[in-house]
C-alpha cells in the first residue's frame, strides 16, 4: 500500500469484534533486515574463526607432542584423515555453540 509515496507493509487482524490495523513503513522493514543479515554475518565469521584459531593450537600441540605414544591414541584414522576425539569433542561443542547462536540472533531480530 502507498500512502503519501511513502510504501507500506500492512496487515488487518480482528480479535474478537474489533479490527486491529498496522502498517510498517517498508524503509524501516529494508533497515531492520540489514541488521539481522549484518549480525548473523558477524556471528558465523567469528565461530568459523575460532573453530580455525583452535585447529591452529591443535596442530602446534600436535608438533610438541610429536614422538608421545599416549598422546597418538587420540588419534583414529579414518582414510586419508586423522581424527583426534578429545579435539574433535570440543570443536563441535563450539560450532553447536555458534549455530545457537546464530539462531537465537535469527529469531530475536
Amino acid at each position: 500500500m502507498e500512502v503519501n509515496g511513502e510504501e507500506l507493509f500492512c496487515s488487518v487482524m480482528l480479535q474478537g469484534d474489533t479490527y486491529y490495523v498496522s502498517a510498517v513503513p517498508e524503509s524501516d522493514t529494508a533497515a531492520s533486515g540489514s541488521v539481522t543479515v549484518g549480525v548473523i554475518l558477524f556471528v558465523f565469521f567469528t565461530v568459523i574463526a575460532a573453530v580455525a584459531l583452535y585447529g591452529v593450537f591443535v596442530l602446534r600441540d600436535e608438533a610438541r607432542h610429536e614422538n608421545d605414544e599416549e598422546y597418538e591414541a587420540c588419534y583414529v584414522d579414518l582414510g586419508a584423515f586423522r581424527f583426534n576425539r578429545s579435539v574433535a569433542g570440543k570443536a563441535a561443542v563450539l560450532s553447536i555453540v555458534g549455530f545457537i547462536c546464530v539462531l537465537v540472533v535469527s529469531l530475536y531480530m
